[in-house]
C-alpha cells in the first residue's frame, strides 16, 4: 500500500468521522434528518417524540401512521421491526398527526389521532378493548330483574309469583321461591326491592327480606302507616322511614326502633335524606316547595324555597351538590347549601336519567340526546344524539359508556378532544330491565331472542 493511498484512506475515514459524529449524536439525542429533502438542496432536522401507549387487554397490535406519509413504513423515524404490540414504547417519532389503531381478535378495534409533540412524550395509558360476543341465557323465564344500587345483588321474578336471587359472580340464580309478599302488596309500600348497602336484605312490598346462602327469607312485615322507607347511609343494617310524625329507624337484626328525627310537620313531606350528621327535608308549602335542613337534633340550619312539584326527590343521591329531582316537569336542580345567597348552582331540563361520574362530572340523558354537565366548569357538553328513545346509560369509565334503547345495546366512547364514537354491540327485540355487573365486564337484560325468553348475558371485557 502506497503512502499516497494510506493518505487518502485517513483523510476519507477523517472526513468520514466528522461527518457521522454529529449525525450519530443528534439522533442519540432524538432527532431525525430528513434526507428526502436532499434532492430538493434543503434537509430538515427535527426534534422527535415517544408513544407509550398501554392497552387492556395487553398484547394488542398497534397500527400507526403520520397523515400525509403513504402506509405504515412512512410513520418511524427510524426502522424499527414490528408489528408492535401493547405495552410499548416507540420513540424517535417525527412530530405531526397520526392515526392510531389497535386491533386484537375477538374485540371491536380502537382508534383516535394523536399529536406527537417534538421533544415530549404521549402517554396513552390502559385503552380498554371492549370485546366482540353474543349474547346467551342464563336464567330462562326469568320476567323482571331488580338490581341493588351496587349491582352485587339482584331479585329475579318469574312467572305465577314466583321469585329467585340471582347472583351474578356464580352466573346463576338461587331456587325459585313462592313471592311470600303476594299477600300483602296492597300496601304500596316499596313495590321494588330496596336493597341494603351490603345486600343481605332488602325491603318489598311490605316486607323486610333476607338474602340467605342465595334464598330470600321473609323475616317480618314492615310497620303500619308508614312510608318512605330508605338504607341509612351510616349505619349498616338499619333503614328508616316516616311513622307518626318522625323519621325512625330500624335495626334488621332485633327489630329495635328508636326515634331518629322529630319531624317539624308531617303533611305533604315529599322525600328527606340522612347525610353527614344533617337531615335534608322536601315538603309541600302552600303553592311552592321547600327544602329544609336541619342538624340531627332538629336545630334548623337553612331553608330553601323550591318551585311547586308534587313529586320533588332527592336524585341522583352522589356528588358534592344538593341534587334535587323534579319528576312531573323532568327538571334537576343542583344545590349548594352553603351558598347562602344563591344556592342554585344549574338548572338542567328534560333529565329522564343522570349518574355522577365524578363530584364535578354529571352524565345524563333525556329522550334522545345524551350529554355531560362539569360542575367545575359550569359547562354542558352536548355527546351525541339518536333517532331512538334512551332507555338506560351505564357508565364503564369517566370516557367509555353503555347506553340502551329498546332495540340496541351500544358503546359510546370518547376520543382525546371529547368528540363521541358509537359502536353498536348488539341488536335485538324489546330489550327490559337492563342492568351493568359491578365490575363493568358484564351486562345483563331480559328479551325474548329467538325461542328463548329470559335474563340474558353479554361480555363485554
Amino acid at each position: 500500500m502506497s503512502l499516497r493511498f494510506r493518505r487518502f484512506l485517513y483523510i476519507f475515514f477523517l472526513l468520514l468521522f466528522f461527518l457521522l459524529a454529529p449525525i450519530v449524536s443528534l439522533y442519540s439525542a432524538g432527532y431525525y434528518l430528513d434526507w428526502h429533502r436532499l434532492f430538493y438542496g434543503r434537509i430538515k432536522l427535527e426534534k422527535t417524540g415517544l408513544l407509550s401507549i398501554s392497552s387492556d387487554p395487553r398484547e394488542t397490535e398497534i397500527f400507526l401512521n403520520r397523515q400525509g406519509d403513504g402506509g405504515v413504513g412512512g410513520n418511524l423515524a427510524a426502522a424499527k421491526s414490528g408489528p408492535f404490540v401493547t405495552p410499548a414504547k416507540i420513540n424517535r417519532l417525527r412530530p405531526g398527526e397520526y392515526n392510531l389503531r389497535l386491533e386484537k381478535e375477538g374485540y371491536w378495534p380502537w382508534q383516535e389521532k394523536i399529536s406527537i409533540r417534538a421533544g415530549e412524550s404521549t402517554l396513552l395509558k390502559e385503552i380498554i378493548l371492549y370485546q366482540k360476543n353474543s349474547p346467551w341465557l342464563t336464567v330462562p323465564e326469568a320476567k323482571y330483574i331488580y338490581f341493588s344500587e351496587s349491582g352485587e345483588s339482584a331479585l329475579l321474578a318469574g312467572a305465577g309469583g314466583q321469585s329467585a336471587f340471582f347472583n351474578w359472580h356464580a352466573e346463576k340464580a338461587g331456587p325459585w321461591q313462592t313471592d311470600a309478599t303476594s299477600t300483602v302488596k296492597e300496601s304500596g309500600c316499596c313495590p321494588q326491592p330496596l336493597w341494603s348497602a351490603a345486600n343481605d336484605y332488602f325491603l318489598y312490598h311490605g316486607w323486610l327480606f333476607e338474602n340467605k346462602n342465595g334464598q330470600f327469607l321473609n323475616r317480618r312485615p314492615l310497620a303500619a302507616s308508614s312510608s318512605l322507607y330508605r338504607w341509612s347511609e351510616e349505619k349498616e343494617n338499619t333503614f328508616t322511614y316516616l311513622a307518626a310524625g318522625k323519621i325512625l329507624a330500624e335495626a334488621t337484626e332485633t327489630g329495635a326502633t328508636s326515634s331518629f328525627f322529630q319531624l317539624p310537620r308531617m303533611e305533604n313531606i315529599l322525600d328527606y335524606l340522612a347525610k353527614d350528621n344533617k337531615i335534608y327535608l322536601i315538603s309541600l308549602i302552600g303553592r311552592g316547595g321547600l327544602l329544609e335542613i336541619y342538624q340531627t337534633d332538629a336545630k334548623p340550619l337553612a331553608a330553601i324555597s323550591l318551585p311547586h312539584s308534587a313529586h320533588f326527590r332527592f336524585w341522583p343521591k352522589r356528588g358534592r351538590l344538593i341534587n334535587l329531582y323534579d319528576e312531573d316537569n323532568s327538571l334537576l336542580y343542583l344545590l349548594d347549601e352553603n351558598d347562602r345567597v344563591y344556592p342554585l348552582q344549574e338548572t338542567i331540563a328534560n333529565v329522564r336519567r343522570a349518574q355522577w361520574l365524578s363530584d364535578s362530572l354529571l352524565l345524563y340523558a333525556n329522550d334522545f340526546e345524551i350529554w355531560l354537565y362539569d360542575q367545575s366548569a359550569r359547562k354542558k357538553i352536548f355527546l351525541t344524539r339518536l333517532s331512538r328513545e334512551i332507555t338506560g346509560l351505564f357508565p364503564l369509565t369517566d370516557k367509555n359508556f353503555l347506553f340502551t334503547t329498546r332495540q340496541e345495546i351500544n358503546l359510546l366512547e370518547l376520543d382525546l378532544n371529547g368528540s363521541a364514537k358509537i359502536t353498536a354491540l348488539f341488536a335485538g327485540p324489546d330489550l327490559e330491565q337492563c342492568a351493568l355487573s359491578p365490575d363493568k365486564k358484564t351486562f345483563f337484560f331480559i328479551a325474548t331472542i329467538g325461542n328463548q325468553q329470559g335474563l340474558f348475558r353479554l361480555n363485554i371485557r
